[in-house]
């Protein structure tokens, strides 16, 4: 391109750039136009439109039939017998379809099944009906009862929030059971047919009185972590029983007495992770000495 094309093209005629000047000073006096102002107001509204349609959606139905049934279920047990949403700690809960009805059940915790029992919530067209496996017993005395309800579940709550507050429920149930006429379970199995039945059983008092101390369940334990997991013998002695948890080291699992016993080993402690470190769990049969179950969690996935 010779220079005098490339200054037609580039260079702005005289007139010209006086209008432009002239232009540009003019503008200098005027308000902006708010062209994005009347964006934002757009998306905002297109926002709000869609946080409505979704809170009308949630409350129509994004709820699923047995998100009602539960909570229908949990309304009715504080309704009835004052067990509220906190107290269900000490539950585990089972919901289940027969017939077209909805049952809701809540299990009190196998060690504290005895005081504790089940509630059953049966719910019907839509209305909910509570039933508790311990009605008509006496919840008077506090922990001293032989049926603990909502009163004895705020007890547990509050000495839950002191350190040592969750053993010593678990201790006050063992207790009773221990002074009671024994534990009845709710044993469940498939038939011949493979239907899956359900059977009381009672266990009797004297068996959840442990035959095994805690210190020889505390050497049982540690011989077959040993065995099982090849631990050096420097590794044995510097695996540590975990007395955090000593006070409930004993429960009642499938019925039968046991200690669950924790430990931690860390070889080195200038080093992250030593192969070996972990943490090791025992279950010990509290009446024959047996070994129940052996675990251990090297803790590298933060699992521990």
């Amino acid at each position: 391109m010779k220079r005098s094309d490339w200054q037609k093209v580039y260079a702005p005629q005289g007139s010209a750039l006086d209008i432009r000047v002239q232009h540009a000073l003019a503008s200098l006096g005027r308000e902006p136009e708010r062209k994005t102002d009347m964006r934002m107001k757009r998306v905002m509204a297109a926002v709000l439109a869609c946080m409505a349609m979704a809170v009308g959606a949630a409350a129509g139905g994004l709820f699923a039939p047995e998100y009602d049934a539960v909570r229908l279920a949990d309304t009715a047990l504080a309704e009835a017998y004052g067990v509220t949403d906190e107290m269900q700690t000490y539950f585990s809960r089972e919901v289940r379809e027969e017939d077209g009805v909805t049952i809701v059940v809540y299990r009190g915790m196998e060690d504290m099944r005895h005081v504790l029992g089940s509630y059953t919530v049966t719910i019907r067209g839509g209305k909910a009906a509570a039933s508790w496996s311990l009605d008509g017993q006496s919840t008077q005395g506090g922990l001293d009862a032989r049926a603990w309800g909502a009163e004895q579940l705020e007890i547990l709550l509050q000495m839950a929030a002191d350190e040592q507050g969750f053993a010593r429920g678990h201790r006050k149930a063992l207790e009773i059971l221990r002074e009671g006429d024994g534990l009845e379970l709710a044993v469940t199995y498939e038939d011949e047919s493979g239907q899956t039945q359900t059977e009381q059983i009672r266990l009797p008092a004297d068996g959840m009185t442990a035959a095994v101390s805690e210190e020889q369940a505390l050497q049982i334990a540690g011989q077959a972590l040993a065995q099982r997991f090849a631990l050096t013998p420097a590794q044995q002695e510097k695996l540590e029983y975990n007395r955090d948890y000593a006070e409930y080291t004993c429960a009642v699992q499938d019925g039968r007495m046991v200690y669950e016993l924790w430990f931690w080993l860390h070889q080195d402690e200038a080093a992250y992770h030593t192969a070996g470190d972990g943490l090791y769990r025992a279950v010990i049969d509290a009446q024959t000495g047996e070994v129940m179950d052996l675990m251990y969690d090297s803790a590298l996935a933060g699992n521990g």
